[in-house]
């Protein structure tokens, strides 16, 4: 009986210490466990702060960018504005289901004496004749345009002619670029077949230069619109 009460108390003793050891490895696990979670966490929020720095540094970027874009558009809108989008004020209101057009021509680099003037085309004058007429002779030049205003019937094209007169004594060269239309929501309306062209034109000493174009508005142009297009001239050296 002893011995069963001692076999007993022993096989009591090794189940608590297999019990314990079990919980030792099962506590072992789970802090092994644990340890590989926290450092896959620290590595995950690593990840994010360098996420957050990129997206910083990204951001910071873009606005960087978009206040060049924004200062960009605001350099164009004053190269814009240097022909005026008011001046249309000063334009005379059209005949009822007219359109007023004003034409000018700018010298914007060099100098170019004179004055640049637009007519009504000869009768019978081709599209882009051009000429550079020396002093002493002459051509058909049609009824002056006063200050370049028209009044023009939307979907009409007319045939007009430039002219420019070289008061020097010494040939004029220059290039036209194309037509810069004020105010610029009169672009898709106002038409014309160009002046310009990547050629250059001259005018001889006391002579004149003249070239015939044609110019008019889309028959979208709502009556009594008003717009100015504006021919950049640029004076090419000798």
């Amino acid at each position: 009986m002893r011995h069963l009460r001692f076999m007993t108390v022993w096989l009591v003793v090794l189940l608590l210490i297999g019990t314990a050891a079990a919980c030792s490895r099962q506590t072992s696990e789970e802090q092994r466990q644990l340890t590989q979670t926290l450092q896959e966490l620290s590595t995950t929020v690593e990840q994010l702060q360098q996420d957050v720095t990129h997206l910083h540094d990204t951001t910071h970027e873009l606005e960087g960018r978009l206040n060049a874009i924004e200062g960009a558009s605001q350099g164009l809108a004053l190269d814009a504005s240097r022909i005026g989008p008011s001046r249309t004020e000063f334009l005379p209101d059209p005949p009822p289901g007219q359109v007023t057009v004003q034409l000018l021509a700018e010298v914007e680099s060099g100098e170019l004496p004179g004055k640049f003037t637009f007519h009504l085309a000869p009768e019978g004058a081709e599209l882009f004749d051009t000429r550079s007429v020396p002093k002493g002779e002459s051509i058909p030049i049609g009824p002056e345009i006063k200050d370049g205003i028209a009044f023009v019937e939307p979907g009409k094209f007319y045939r007009l002619q430039v002219v420019y007169r070289n008061p020097t004594d010494e040939e004029a060269k220059f290039l036209v670029r194309g037509g810069i239309i004020d105010p610029p929501g009169a672009l898709p309306f106002v038409r014309n077949l160009c002046w310009c062209a990547a050629i250059p034109f001259s005018a001889p000493p006391r002579g004149l230069f003249s070239r015939i174009i044609e110019v008019g508005v889309g028959p979208d142009t709502p009556p009594g619109a008003k717009a100015i297009v504006v021919f950049p001239v640029v004076r090419l050296e000798q």
